[in-house]
């Protein structure tokens, strides 16, 4: 069982030079809080080097087909979702706008007969942040949406510009600073990037996931103020024509999307 590992940034040089010990490091690392799980991924705040706080992604598949399935997928098809996902928040770092994602620490594969057995992420933490879902349904002020949504359609609109399409733009997957009306794009390993600006008719694709989002948990005024700030940011685009797409696709993705929404009774 071996793995291999890549160096981002000086937070991860801090670490132990060899890739067996900056491996070791990367599990050993203190865990501060418990952020998101599911069957094959899990999320946990962990303490870094120097007082800061990271973000430690961890992918796993717990049963044999589970993992032939992933073998497939990323050991001879394709890089694992942890180098994928790594590729895309250093995409989004670059983007001419500024940052849209925290930077990625360090990436990690454990393979065994070249077969995948698992897969981390280490990432900056965004302090203070919430997913834009579960801020939707605090019920923050109109204004502070109004503001939030306005920031997040800029850097939607940027990324577009720069050729990047997310794939699964879902309100779970943003990131919001409520202090600072900021927002950040996490988990996009499906990302795709163009070497020219992304067609509204492929950027709808992104828009009708997150409109899936709006359409539920966001005054209807604040999702208007959305679109019109991304028009604004994009003044080639048919707006109108945009529009009409985006609810052509979010009808077809709601089934789906929706399930990953809270509820507002319930959370």
């Amino acid at each position: 069982m071996t793995w291999t590992t890549w160096r981002a940034t000086a937070i991860a040089d801090r670490l132990p030079g060899t890739d067996a010990d900056a491996v070791a490091a990367l599990e050993g690392l203190p865990v501060a809080r418990e952020l998101a799980s599911s069957r094959s991924t899990r999320c946990e705040a962990v303490e870094l080097p120097g007082g800061r706080t990271g973000v430690r992604k961890t992918w796993i598949w717990p049963t044999l087909p589970e993992r032939w399935k992933g073998a497939f997928r990323t050991t001879f098809a394709a890089r694992s979702p942890a180098t994928r996902e790594r590729d895309a928040l250093l995409r989004l770092q670059a983007l001419p706008q500024g940052p849209f994602a925290p930077a990625p620490l360090m990436t990690g594969d454990r393979r065994s007969g070249g077969v995948l057995q698992g897969c981390v992420l280490l990432l900056e933490e965004v302090s203070a942040a919430v997913d834009l879902a579960r801020w939707l349904v605090s019920s923050p002020g109109e204004d502070t949406i109004d503001d939030v949504l306005a920031d997040l359609a800029r850097r939607v609109a940027g990324m577009h510009e720069a050729g990047v399409l997310d794939c699964d733009l879902h309100p779970r997957n943003v990131l919001v600073q409520p202090e600072l009306q900021r927002t950040w794009l996490v988990d996009s390993p499906k990302q795709r990037r163009r070497h020219a600006p992304v067609p509204p008719r492929r950027a709808a694709l992104d828009l009708a996931a997150l409109d899936v989002g709006l359409q539920r948990l966001a005054p209807p005024l604040a999702r208007t103020a959305f679109f019109t700030a991304y028009g604004a940011a994009r003044p080639d685009v048919d707006l109108p024509a945009l529009m009409r797409r985006v609810e052509l696709l979010r009808a077809s993705l709601e089934p789906r999307q929706a399930r990953r929404l809270p509820s507002r009774l319930s959370e």
